[in-house]
């Protein structure tokens, strides 16, 4: 069974499942910055309930019957690490990138 993340640590998410592949690093000449966020998720709110925390509606299942039960989720961050990691880089992975 797969182990759920506890709060504080980051979503569990298996090495080449998609969380890993949607954070992006993007630059914003405008504003001389890098903007770092999720993609892939329209319309969803998971991305910052994950990296935040907050109260979400969840389906249950108990045999035929369903039920929509709110939820409170603890934070588990995931793109403030990921940023932290990934200062250093940034320089090199735009180096000749930006004009």
């Amino acid at each position: 069974m797969r182990r759920v993340s506890r709060p504080g640590e980051p979503p569990a998410a298996p090495r080449g499942s998609p969380l890993n592949d949607l954070l992006v690093f993007v630059y914003d000449r405008s504003s001389d910055s890098v903007l770092v966020g999720p993609v892939g998720f329209r319309g969803s709110r998971a991305p910052s309930v994950l990296e935040f925390g907050g109260r979400v509606i969840v389906l249950t299942r108990s045999g035929n019957v369903r039920r929509r039960v709110p939820a409170d989720i603890r934070p588990r961050p995931y793109m403030r690490p990921a940023l932290s990691r990934s200062l250093a880089k940034i320089p090199r992975q735009f180096r000749d990138q930006v004009r």
